[in-house]
């Protein structure tokens, strides 16, 4: 399982949050969250649940999909 950041990133413009305030809602560190969302980190479940909570979503509308995980760039 991986978070999806297109769907954080559509998560975060609902809820009209940049990283800054991601973080401060969740207290998760701006490095981490920056370094999350270029994958250059994955990141742990505990810390994807924060981000739901704060941007009132299921985890699971955060992370790829078996079927999204199989496709390749060209098929998304």
């Amino acid at each position: 399982m991986r978070l999806d950041i297109t769907k954080l990133k559509i998560a975060m413009i609902r809820k009209n949050m940049n990283q800054n305030r991601l973080s401060q809602a969740t207290g998760v560190n701006k490095t981490t969250i920056s370094l999350l969302m270029t994958n250059r980190q994955r990141g742990s479940i505990q810390t994807w649940e924060k981000f739901a909570k704060a941007l009132d979503v299921n985890v699971f509308d955060l992370v790829e999909t078996e079927n999204e995980s199989s496709l390749t760039a060209d098929q998304k």
